[in-house]
């Protein structure tokens, strides 16, 4: 692919009108063009399977699967597409079942057309992007889990709340790519 080649994207929602909206926000971009489209998680995964979209923008609940199954079914898939997940939902469950899953990114229907952009740029960077509401709850429920984590992986945690990639962590650090991968896995 080229560098400046726009990504790829499916997008997942059952309801048209929200749909309409995305390829609104998204046609305004180069940087990302959408090649298909589905009413549902069925659709979503043949979808994919046919057109192999760069990142899957999915709707967390959808007639016949949801957008979590979606992922769960696809996730191990060789040309599986990068993750996001739209939702009406700030609910931790869904949160950390989507963070087991390894969704690239969470945000939620009421955020902004530019949060959408900046999570799509995030993702596309290699980074996993969580909208500000959805990182301070998760924050503030693993406060407790946070008293037991090393001052190290405290840090880390901090680092990765604000974006950063283990590359940019790791020359922070002056620590290798490896041992931060190692921290971010032992605080997850």
């Amino acid at each position: 692919m080229k560098i400046n080649e726009a990504k790829t994207l499916l997008i997942a929602d059952d309801h048209p009108i929200f749909r309409l909206g995305l390829r609104e926000v998204l046609n305004e971009t180069s940087h990302y063009k959408i090649i298909t489209e589905a009413e549902d998680g069925e659709q979503a995964i043949k979808r994919i399977q046919e057109y192999k979209p760069d990142i899957a923008i999915l709707d967390i609940s959808m007639p016949k699967v949801g957008g979590l199954d979606v992922i769960a079914q696809m996730r191990h898939w060789t040309q599986a597409p990068l993750f996001v997940l739209l939702s009406l939902y700030d609910d931790e469950v869904y949160i950390r079942k989507a963070l087991a899953y390894g969704v690239s990114g969470y945000i939620l229907k009421e955020n902004t057309d530019e949060e959408l952009l900046k999570c799509l740029d995030a993702v596309n960077q290699g980074e996993r992007y969580l909208c500000s509401s959805i990182r301070e709850k998760i924050v503030s429920s693993d406060n407790s889990k946070l008293n037991q984590l090393s001052q190290t992986e405290r840090q880390i945690f901090s680092l990765v709340a604000d974006l950063k990639t283990n590359t940019e962590i790791a020359q922070i650090l002056s620590v290798s790519v490896r041992t931060i991968e190692n921290h971010r896995f032992n605080i997850c």
